[in-house]
């Protein structure tokens, strides 16, 4: 982000400085979709094999 912000920095003395707001702002948009997207779906699938898992052994103590 730091190379995107020197290339369009329209004063190439403040290009060095920290991030803008704005910026770390899209930088947590942006970590927080690609977490989100990698966990979720494994988080569903904790949830399904641990309802399967309940499913099955009450249905065992059931007989």
């Amino acid at each position: 982000m730091r190379a995107w912000n020197a290339r369009w920095s329209l004063d190439p003395t403040t290009a060095d400085e920290s991030l803008s707001s704005f910026q770390l702002f899209l930088c947590g948009i942006a970590a927080g979709s690609c977490a989100n997207a990698v966990c979720h779906p494994l988080d569903v699938m904790k949830k399904r094999f641990q309802g399967c898992i309940e499913w099955f052994s009450c249905k065992e103590y059931a007989k």
